[in-house]
């Protein structure tokens, strides 16, 4: 992995400090100041605005490329995403999804609007080459994530990856298993923010569902 994180990194990148101008954290401002009084609205209507306002989000991330998302950018995004009112179920890591989306898509005109498709329904039917560039584009966000994993467990695998592996060498009698596990908690309860936790988790949920449906169209 190219970036040692540190704790000053990451403490500066959930505060936003540097990050003010970062495209997606203008977006999810702007979205988070969108008036949502629907007093005399239908509620079907409710929905609609809804979904439009979501597919208006992921059209302008997609279109304000190209910009970034190394772990600190990230993080700061996911800051940001903190403070945004959760219009639907599971918002965020629908939002995950389309930030995955619209950074995969760049620069390969025939997948130009596919955020948008995404946001409102779910992700188009690809040609081979169209997955093989996303799948390539995915590597960056993945090797992001992973290094946001390494700086909380302090190692090269994520902490409850380290867990399990801990827990059979505990079962079969390595005597320094358990010593290790407390030593793991440790550092986990130390450096693992809230923040921290639901990005890996709607992170990892969101480049899941993209990788997914990616796979099924390589060749």
């Amino acid at each position: 992995m190219s970036t040692i994180l540190t704790r000053e990194d990451v403490q500066r990148a959930e505060r936003r400090e540097g990050y003010e101008q970062h495209p997606t954290v203008r977006f999810l401002h702007d979205y988070a100041c969108m008036d949502r009084t629907y007093e005399f609205i239908e509620t079907d209507q409710i929905e609609k605005i809804k979904i439009d306002r979501f597919r208006t989000l992921g059209s302008l991330t997609e279109q304000a490329m190209p910009f970034d998302l190394g772990p600190l950018e990230l993080v700061a995004i996911w800051s940001k995403l903190e403070e945004v009112p959760r219009d639907f179920d599971n918002f965020r890591y629908s939002f995950a999804g389309a930030l995955v989306v619209a950074y995969s898509v760049y620069e390969m005109d025939s997948l130009k609007g596919t955020t948008g498709i995404y946001c409102e329904t779910r992700m188009p039917n690809l040609s081979p080459d169209q997955a093989r560039h996303i799948d390539g584009r995915l590597e960056h966000i993945r090797q992001s994530h992973d290094q946001i994993s390494s700086y909380v467990s302090g190692a090269d695998k994520d902490h409850m990856t380290l867990a399990i592996e801990l827990a059979k060498r505990s079962r079969d009698g390595d005597p320094t298993a358990d010593q290790e596990f407390e030593q793991l908690k440790a550092r986990v309860a130390e450096y693992q923010t809230p923040l921290l936790a639901a990005l890996g988790e709607n992170l990892g949920n969101g480049m899941h569902e993209i990788s997914s449906h990616v796979g099924r169209f390589l060749k």
